[in-house]
């Protein structure tokens, strides 16, 4: 069973740490085709493979650290974001700790520099547009999205975008 979250760490690269933060991870929606005429009493809505949404994420800060404001820099930033989940396996009795890995390439569209108050924290925050994205739980790959090279990976391993690309000629 997942318990939750014991901690995180954020660096670029891999290897710059980016201090203390939290993180709102994004959302993937699907874009959606309505579909309603003769023979049906109504509409549905069906999502549209490989057709999503632009996918935000919002990190924020406690204070406005210099990590900050690096990546607020325009450019494309490539976010490793390590996960250390707790599981508590009920037949033995175990608690485990179950790495979950997270790498987003991001670009900043949005600086808010949080508010100043007295005995406070100054949250400043993020928001990026998220360009692609990998999520890992105990180094198995679960999920790849990547709009820009049309990839769009589930947690079984299909790439759901391949038989569109095959009808492309690509």
């Amino acid at each position: 069973m997942r318990v939750g979250t014991i901690n995180f760490y954020v660096y670029e690269d891999g290897v710059d740490y980016y201090g203390l933060a939290n993180v709102a991870l994004p959302s993937l929606t699907y874009k959606t085709l309505t579909v309603n005429g003769a023979g049906i009493p109504g509409d549905i809505d069906f999502p549209v493979k490989g057709q999503r949404d632009a996918a935000q994420m919002t990190i924020t800060w406690l204070d406005a650290e210099r990590d900050a404001y690096k990546l607020c820099e325009y450019r494309c930033h490539t976010l490793d974001l390590r996960v250390a989940r707790q599981d508590y396996d009920s037949t033995s009795g175990k608690i485990n700790v179950v790495p979950h890995k997270y790498i987003v390439d991001v670009m900043p569209i949005t600086d808010n520099g949080g508010t100043i108050a007295p005995s406070s924290q100054q949250g400043k925050s993020v928001v990026c547009t998220v360009l692609a994205m990998k999520e890992y739980i105990n180094g198995e790959c679960v999920r790849e999205f990547d709009p820009a090279n049309f990839r769009d990976v589930d947690a079984s391993g299909t790439d759901v975008l391949a038989d569109v690309r095959a009808a492309l000629g690509k």
